[in-house]
């Protein structure tokens, strides 16, 4: 039996959610590294912030001889999809094997069309963590200097790019980040200790 939230729960579990913790790092298409945001924390952080929201889904299109369905997802606040103020939808292609994947993909996109996606995640990682960070950012690139990870601009900026996964100017790093060089650091200490 699911387990069911009251609103208090549901708003001290929101309160308590970061959406940046849940990134993941994917590889793009390209070969590089990606943030990604995971479709069940999608879902997850979609039904806490929206509780009373209808999410639905349907297959829309299906062949069995060619192993493929089509699935399209909507969202939506009001009686009706066409009533509501804000609504999303959205369509999953897939083998038919994958069905389920391909239904929660599908409400994974809207979801992102509903304001709940990757790079909402990573705005409020930019947003609620954006504390002073000069302090800790000057200290991190003293010790990355005298342990020899980065002597110029440009090894800053690889070191820095390895650290967190993706090439960010240093005014635009948050707490996390920060954390992320810090974590990089020490584990470069325990592989020479080592």
């Amino acid at each position: 039996m699911a387990h069911q939230m009251n609103d208090e729960q549901r708003l001290q579990a929101l309160e308590q959610f970061n959406p940046a913790e849940h990134l993941v790092q994917i590889k793009a298409k390209d070969g590089t590294m990606k943030d990604y945001y995971p479709a069940n924390w999608r879902l997850y952080e979609l039904r806490l912030r929206h509780p009373m929201i209808t999410l639905e889904s349907e297959i829309v299109h299906m062949e069995v001889e060619q192993n493929l369905v089509i699935v399209k997802a909507w969202i939506f606040d009001g009686k009706t999809y066409a009533e509501s103020e804000r609504r999303a939808s959205a369509y999953k292609q897939g083998s038919l094997a994958s069905l389920d994947k391909v239904e929660t993909g599908a409400k994974a996109r809207a979801a992102r069309d509903f304001g709940i996606g990757t790079e909402y995640a990573l705005d409020m990682e930019a947003e609620d963590e954006q504390a002073d960070t000069s302090g800790a950012l000057a200290t991190i690139k003293t010790e990355v200097k005298e342990l020899g990870l980065a002597r110029n601009p440009q090894q800053w900026a690889t070191f820095k790019k390895q650290a967190i996964g993706r090439d960010l100017p240093d005014n635009k790093l948050s707490a996390g980040h920060i954390a992320k060089l810090t974590s990089a650091i020490e584990q470069h200490k325990s592989n020479e200790a080592a």
